[in-house]
């Protein structure tokens, strides 16, 4: 390759002297013009330009050969002087020429490989950085189409879609292809698209990343969404935002369990504040039951200590009455005692109820019963009560007078009492009535429906507020004036709760009168299967209780000595103890037909006495005498191991159909 390299740069020069000696013959020839070597100075200078130094050289040693050859014989030439000085001087500056030209082509050859190199070195530098710009651009593609939130670029200008990977068209429920050079006003509801372009405006006006935590949105596939998204400016070589970076990640199931997670907190929180309150609220129910039966107890030991002098101070009182030798005198001021005694007796009995009522110790007793007797024994009752207040009371039964009902009728009784006799207590002048009728709800249940209405006192607003609460009267200097403990209404109220129904105050004007109204839910029946369970109104067998033999003990005297009487008189062999011990010696020492066993007694109660009976195999009938009228205390008797159970103050009808009863 050099040797054809040389041979050309050797032609080259050839013909560069050629065309030289040419030229310089022509203008010999044709002008008369003979310089011959500054003309062949040219032609050296430009073979050395193009060929190098030698190919100068060689130019020379042809240009003097051509000089000698050619121009020897010109008469310019041999006129010249100092020729051969000339020809010396000539070839030496054809060397110098070469060697110059040869110098600067050998540095214009450099230059142009250096441009080359560096052409070459430029072109593989911009091949490399194409090379890692398409690798770097592919990269930063694999990534963001890889990435699982979505990302989406916008114009800053129009806000328009440049680009969206495939996790961002996939969540949308949309192609990639359909989303550029869109809007959000092209895939979601308005009002979403102007929320979405108000937040994009304010990124790029405030030149600012924008966290957004929640942005709802509803896909194509109308699932709804929650959205965590960052949109940030993207700025161009001016210095202004010209695109807009939007990434978003799916937070709707992280939102999910964040809020199972809280509810779960919560839950845990409420469960363990549950406990707390459920353990608090144990304690509290233990010191509520602990009170309770405190309350119980004490309730227990005051009906026993009031009502055990209360029977002995009636039970005298009735029999003094029963004496045929007392003055009237006498017979007004024992019945003063026997009325007194007996409303103390019923106050206790209020005051017992309401124990009963809110410890829900009462008990409803349903059994069949004539209504219309149950009516006229109370307008019975209260009759005398209207009188000597110079009243009328009227009752309109509606009714037939054999119609049955399936209810309680002590609770009745009770509640009618209560009810007329307030009526009674605070009417002065005028009369008060009573209308009984019953209103079919079903075939066979209705509603025992009872008016009362008085021409007493009256009621403004506020006191018929405070009417049916426990100790409260409608104007407390009633208390004063008409006597009464207040629990009447309230208790009237509860027990008709308890059956069904309601106590209500209709109408009530000062100084006019009012109305009450009594709803009760009853069974109406064809026939009486059933009398009212108490002992005193069962038919009491007609053989005598005359030699019927009866250990009595209670360590009250005045009890002990008028439930002898009342023996006595019913020709009784009657043998009396004042303390158990003593009692169940006697039992077990003679024989008698009843014990009459009291349960309060000091060095040993009844229960033990009765439970010290039953281990020594006694088997004959003993009867549980207590003033106790709570909840359960007939049962307690009975599971003790009484044969029956008798209430003090004790009933002279009810103790004399028990004895005939257990009479051998």
């Amino acid at each position: 390759m050099n040797l054809s390299l040389h041979l050309k740069k050797t032609l080259q020069t050839v013909a560069i002297v050629g065309l030289t000696t040419f030229a310089n013959y022509l203008l010999n020839k044709l002008l008369g013009i003979d310089s011959p070597m500054l003309a062949f100075c040219l032609g050296i200078t430009c073979a050395a330009w193009l060929g190098g130094f030698w190919q100068g050289v060689f130019a020379t040693l042809l240009s003097f050969v051509a000089v000698i050859w050619v121009f020897s014989n010109s008469s310019l030439m041999a006129a010249q002087q100092m020729w051969a000085i000339r020809c010396v001087l000539f070839c030496a500056n054809g060397i110098l020429t070469s060697l110059l030209c040869g110098k600067l082509r050998d540095s214009r050859e450099r230059l142009a490989e250096t441009a080359e190199l560096l052409r070459n070195e430029r072109s593989h530098e911009t091949r490399r950085a194409l090379d890692e710009l398409r690798a770097s651009r592919a990269f930063l593609d694999s990534i963001i189409e890889n990435i699982p939130a979505m990302v989406f670029v916008k114009e800053a200008k129009t806000l328009k879609f440049v680009r969206w990977n495939r996790a961002g068209a996939k969540l949308i429920g949309r192609e990639p292809d359909e989303l550029i050079g869109k809007t959000d006003h092209d895939f979601f509801p308005i009002e979403q698209a102007d929320f979405f372009v108000a937040a994009d405006r304010e990124v790029l006006k405030g030149r600012h990343l924008v966290d957004i935590p929640e942005e709802p949105l509803r896909n194509a596939r109308g699932e709804e969404l929650l959205l965590h998204t960052k949109k940030i400016p993207v700025y161009g070589a001016d210095g202004e935002p010209e695109f807009l970076l939007g990434i978003s990640e799916d937070v709707t199931e992280a939102r999910k369990r964040e809020q199972q997670r809280m509810e779960l907190a919560e839950a845990k929180a409420a469960k363990a504040e549950a406990e707390r309150l459920s353990s608090r609220m144990q304690e509290l129910a233990d010191a509520a039951s602990e009170a309770s039966r405190a309350k119980s107890a004490f309730m227990a030991n005051i009906s026993h200590e009031i009502r055990t002098p209360l029977g002995a101070m009636i039970g005298f009182a009735e029999l003094s009455l029963e004496d045929g030798n007392l003055t009237q005198d006498h017979v007004q001021k024992l019945k003063t005692i026997e009325r007194n005694g007996r409303q103390l007796l019923r106050i206790v009995n209020e005051i017992l109820d309401l124990s009963k009522v809110e410890s829900e110790h009462v008990q409803i007793e349903n059994t069949n019963f004539n209504l219309f007797s149950v009516v006229e024994d109370v307008r019975e009752l209260l009759t005398i009560t209207a009188q000597e207040k110079s009243l009328r009371l009227s009752v309109d039964f509606v009714p037939p007078h054999d119609t049955c009902i399936y209810s309680d009728p002590n609770r009745l009784r009770q509640i009618l009492i209560n009810m007329v006799g307030n009526a009674v207590k605070f009417t002065t002048t005028g009369e008060v009535r009573l209308k009984v009728s019953l209103k079919p709800i079903e075939t066979t249940s209705s509603i025992l429906e009872i008016i009362v209405t008085d021409s007493g006192v009256g009621l403004n607003s506020d006191q018929a507020a405070r009417l049916f609460k426990p100790f409260a009267q409608a104007d407390e200097s009633m208390t004063r004036r008409f006597g009464g403990t207040g629990l009447g209404l309230f208790l009237s109220r509860k027990l008709a709760n308890l059956m069904g129904g309601d106590v209500s105050l209709v109408e009530s004007t000062p100084g006019e009168g009012s109305v009450f109204k009594i709803d009760l839910a009853v069974k109406v029946v064809d026939t009486i299967s059933s009398r009212p369970t108490s002992a005193a109104s069962e038919l009491a067998p007609k053989n005598s209780l005359n030699g019927m033999r009866v250990l009595l003990v209670d360590d009250a005297p005045d009890n002990r000595s008028l439930l002898q009487t009342y023996l006595k008189k019913w020709d009784i062999d009657v043998a009396a103890e004042s303390n158990g011990c003593d009692g169940v010696k006697a039992a077990m020492r003679d024989d008698f037909d009843v014990i009459l066993l009291d349960i309060q007694m000091p060095e040993m109660d009844g229960f033990q006495a009765i439970r010290l009976l039953r281990e020594k195999n006694y088997s004959r009938p003993v009867i549980a005498l207590t003033a106790h009228a709570m909840k359960g205390d007939r049962e307690k008797c009975l599971e003790a191991g009484f044969d029956d159970y008798l209430q003090k103050p004790v009933d002279r009808k009810a103790l004399e159909a028990t004895l005939r009863r257990y009479r051998r």
